[in-house]
């Protein structure tokens, strides 16, 4: 995965998006298709995961991707390629879902939204809500907070010093 284009290799396995699936090294792309045919890929999902560990491919639904600025996981669907046991999570009715962030590093570079994501992005790490020192916690609570501004802002960064005060950011100027 190193030498990939696409996606965003993690300590524990490379995750790509569906548009860029077929962009991944040949390797990657046989893994990804054995998981499919031993057990089926689902007809929702928006990210996959293909575990280095454990050798397990997730297919991971975010149905807002392109909606959201910072989408939750609806459901999880896993296929161990070792015992060839799945698994499905759903996390529709979890309170506080992950949230997705830094969308366009799981996109092929060349994609239509790659340049709108690393502007949303770019106006987190300035505003301090996307940066490694800030946990996870922290970013889902400022986002949670704002989400009904998140929502209809349509990719508005938001600012303030801590997760509790946050507030969209003044628009950027072209």
């Amino acid at each position: 995965m190193n030498a990939s284009a696409v996606g965003k290799l993690t300590p524990t396995a490379p995750y790509v998006h569906r548009r860029a699936v077929d962009r991944m090294p040949t390797v990657l792309r046989l893994y990804e298709y054995c998981a499919s045919i031993a057990a089926g890929r689902p007809s929702e999902w928006t990210v996959a995961k293909l575990r280095h560990r454990g050798r397990t491919v997730s297919w991971l639904n975010y149905p807002d991707f392109d909606k959201d600025p910072h989408p939750r996981i609806r459901s999880s669907y896993q296929v161990d390629l070792q015992s060839l046991e799945t698994s499905h999570t759903s996390y529709a009715d979890s309170v506080n879902r992950p949230l997705f962030h830094r969308k366009h590093e799981f996109l092929a570079p060349d994609d239509r939204d790659v340049d709108r994501y690393k502007r949303l992005t770019a106006s987190e790490v300035r505003a301090g809500l996307s940066n490694h020192r800030t946990s996870s916690a922290q970013r889902t609570a400022g986002r949670q907070n704002s989400s009904a501004v998140g929502a209809s802002s349509g990719g508005t960064a938001w600012c303030g010093a801590r997760p509790r005060e946050v507030k969209p950011c003044p628009a950027e100027a072209s």
